[in-house]
This record gives structure tokens, sequence and C-alpha cells, in this order.
């Protein structure tokens, strides 16, 4: 029997269960099925004994970007003790920050235009909108998950917002990345295992708003892509392996339509929710074989 443990965060209302998430939960049997037994903990637990599993799965740390420091020096302490991390370390590193966004865009894969804006720089929100011809643009640190920190502002808007702004690049690297108006009709969530498609689904926001995420109104429904939308939401993984030598155990590949093509949203590879109960039933099957694969059947 293989030993995993599941990554999470200290969630008081689900302390004393194992697998903190139905999405979880679902990969218990054919987990187990494949020799492999499951405890989920959170990260920021004492004394756990991390090297004593035969691989740690990042799965719902879903407040790393509100602990960053604390959450870098845990990644850290994992690397030097030699922890099988999946995903690796350096690809969830490479993947907090948002800037990876640059990356993949020159590698070509079709992104919205973004510009980045460093921490302490001091920087003109009217002026940048103003240069790059947008009417709409969205701002965000580049480490965030959630929607947190994350407004919408139009061109009119942005004079009065400059002090928010100035604000916030006190304390963060900035993107200012150009609205995606097609984000009414939905954000299409794609997902890989070990870099093999498994299953799609359609996040739409509420009527008016721009975050897909289910506590801000959204909802999901299952899809069915064509192959030309999977191949082009793979170009995107096959693109991070280029870049860093690694595949994903996991990846979700969040993309909208933006101009008549498929344009990359965000790519999601540190704790992505992987929306088992909108997926057909194979696919935690899908998941545990890649996870049996990296860590010895």
């Amino acid at each position: 029997m293989r030993h995993v443990a599941f990554a999470s965060f200290l969630d008081e209302q689900r302390l004393e269960q194992n697998f903190l998430y139905e999405d979880e939960r679902r990969l218990r049997a054919p987990l187990l099925a494949r020799g492999i037994e499951v405890q989920t903990i959170p990260w920021e637990r004492d004394g756990v004994k991390w090297a004593s599993f035969d691989a740690v799965i990042i799965r719902s740390t879903w407040n790393y970007h509100l602990r960053w420091a604390e959450f870098s020096a845990w990644l850290a302490a994992l690397e030097a003790k030699q922890v099988h991390v999946l995903n690796p370390i350096p690809m969830l590193r490479w993947n907090i920050d948002k800037t990876y966004i640059g990356t993949l865009g020159a590698l070509g894969v079709p992104t919205l235009p973004t510009v980045f804006v460093a921490c302490g720089a001091s920087a003109d929100l009217s002026e940048i909108i103003r240069r790059q011809g947008w009417t709409q643009a969205v701002v965000k640190p580049t480490i965030s998950a959630g929607g947190d920190n994350t407004w919408r502002i139009t061109r009119e808007e942005a004079p009065t917002q400059q002090e928010r702004f100035a604000e916030q690049l006190k304390h963060h690297t900035l993107m200012v990345q150009q609205f995606a108006e097609r984000i009414s009709a939905g954000e299409w969530s794609f997902h890989f295992f070990n870099g093999i498609y498994s299953h799609t689904v359609l996040k739409v926001p509420a009527a008016g708003e721009m975050f897909v995420h289910a506590h801000r109104g959204g909802t999901t429904r299952p899809v069915q892509p064509t192959s030309q939308q999977v191949a082009e939401a793979s170009h995107v993984v096959h693109a991070v392996q280029q870049t860093l030598g690694l595949l994903p155990l996991y990846a979700r590949v969040d993309m909208v339509e933006h101009e008549g093509t498929l344009t990359l949203m965000e790519l999601e590879l540190v704790e992505p929710y992987l929306n088992m109960l909108d997926a057909d039933p194979y696919a935690p099957d899908r998941f545990a074989d890649a996870i049996a694969l990296r860590v010895g059947r």
C-alpha cells in the first residue's frame, strides 16, 4: 500500500473530515483500488512528517495567497527534505506568479493583452488603459486566487480609481488586463491528468458579473468541446512542458472566447478545483491512474 498526503488548509468547519470536499472524496475508492491510501492534511499543521509519504499532492491549499511568505517557506522545507511533491515545487512557484502568462504568450499561446506593474512602482492607471486602447480592464495582483483583490474598471472610471491602484501597488505586483467581454458567455475549464485530456466544464458568471466562482454566484455545467478546442487547450499544457521540462500531474486550463479565439485566462497548476462532480463518472479513475503512475503501484 502506498501512502499519499493531500495537502489542504485549516478549514475550521471541516477539521474532523479526512476528505474535506466532495471533489476529493470521489477519489478515495479509485485510489484504494490502486493500492493508494490518502490522508488529507492542512499544510499549516505543525509536526507533520511529510517525508514519510510516498507523495504529497497539493489539492486544496486555498489560502496560500493570503499567507504567501509562510506557504513559500513550507515549500522550501519540503524541497530541502526532498519530499515528492505533485505538482513539482518548481512548477508551483512558476505558476503561483501570474507573470507566467507573459511567458506562455511568447510561446504562441493566445493570451489577453496584459500590462504588468512591479510592486512599489509608480504608474498611472488611466495612462495604461489609454495607451492600450482598451475601454475596460481588470486589475489584480499577480499572486492571488479566488478573485481576491480583483476589480474591473472602465476607461472613464480610471482617474477616480488611481488612489486604489497606487495603494495596491505598495503591497503587490499588479497586472492590468484587457477585459474579456465574452466572459458573460462563460469560461471553459479543460482538465488534464499527466498531460492527457479528461473533461471540460463551462463556468458562467451571474448576470452582469465577471466572476465565475460558485461563491460569487457563478454556475458550472459539463460541456463537450470540439477536438479543435481540446487541441488548443492541450497546447497550453505542452507549452508548460516546453518551458519547465516538467509534465503536470494535473492541470486546469481556463479559457474564454476573445475576438473569435479561445484565449487563456489562467492556467491552474497549484490547487485547482477539478470539477469532479460535474465530470463523467470515470474522471476520478483517470485522475487515480495518473497518480498511480507517479507514485508507483
